[in-house]
């Protein structure tokens, strides 16, 4: 088979691989935090265990699954929405 009969496919082909058609998934968009949201769901979900000053200096430790930081938290899962907010919220304090 010659090789110029392989040319037009290849070179199709390496196109097609190039556009990346259903490829890597895209990074999502970054959340931004509100401090007055965070206020809101730390009242909500945070107070009646934690004071805003004794978690000052922690924002980092935030994360989705609550009850990855503390066994006493399980089951408190939060959006990025809401880590984003808490954050801003702690990050105030």
């Amino acid at each position: 088979m010659s090789i110029r009969k392989w040319i037009v496919p290849l070179s199709l082909l390496a196109v097609v691989a190039g556009l990346n058609l259903g490829g890597c998934p895209t990074q999502p968009a970054a959340v931004t935090g509100d401090a007055t949201a965070g206020q809101a769901e730390f009242t909500q979900l945070c107070a009646g265990c934690h004071s805003a000053a004794s978690l000052a200096g922690t924002a980092n430790r935030i994360v989705n699954d609550l009850g990855t930081v503390s066994a006493a938290m399980n089951g408190i899962v939060l959006t990025d929405q809401e880590v984003a907010d808490l954050k801003a919220f702690l990050a105030t304090k």
